[in-house]
């Protein structure tokens, strides 16, 4: 590869290209591509490292935030599949609770049930 003049990164990433992934897809591609400018960063002393570390700086950032926005969406999926689990089996069913708390009597006067400190 003959390049001329030289650039300032040859190793510069495409931030768009990012943009356009579907998020799954962009937390592979950001993880592999961070694990690239850190084995180009861990080469040696060069012109182009500054601006690598700013892509790498950058890139890590965001594959970090997706990861996060997609623990919370799948966290959402499994909560709301759990509801859904449970008003399911429990349509016609009184709803009781598995507490250890419920093995105490309730008294009426104090709508309150004992509690051992």
């Amino acid at each position: 590869m003959c390049m001329f003049p030289l650039p300032l990164n040859p190793f510069a990433v495409d931030h768009r290209y990012f943009d356009s992934l579907p998020l799954a897809e962009r937390i592979i591609a950001t993880g592999a591509m961070a694990n690239i400018l850190q084995e180009i960063l861990a080469d040696g002393n060069h012109p182009y490292n500054a601006r690598v570390f700013d892509d790498l700086h950058e890139i890590t950032r965001r594959h970090f935030r997706d990861l996060h926005t997609m623990t919370l969406h799948k966290l959402e999926e499994e909560r709301l599949r759990a509801y859904e689990e449970q008003r399911k089996h429990n349509t016609h069913a009184p709803k009781q609770i598995n507490h250890p708390c419920n093995q105490y009597p309730v008294y009426p006067q104090y709508n309150m049930s004992y509690q051992a400190y």
